[in-house]
């Protein structure tokens, strides 16, 4: 998935740190992210790009909070 690399630096101290730092991240530009089912970083990327979540995943997590 390609994201704006901007972005993300704004919205995530964590790849703020990746993308600007002496790793491999911040040299090729690309972060690879593993142990994420492909639907949940696309969730992740929709609430990062749009500060909301996507419909359904909301009620999971609250119910994850109450369970969990």
């Amino acid at each position: 998935m390609q994201v704006h690399k901007i972005v993300l630096e704004a919205r995530s101290a964590v790849f703020k740190a990746l993308l600007n730092s002496s790793m491999r991240e911040s040299r090729e530009g690309r972060v690879v992210v593993q142990g994420i089912k492909a639907p949940v970083f696309e969730a992740l990327m929709v609430y990062v790009y749009t500060d909301a979540l996507p419909d359904g995943v909301s009620e999971c997590i609250q119910t994850a909070c109450v369970w969990v």
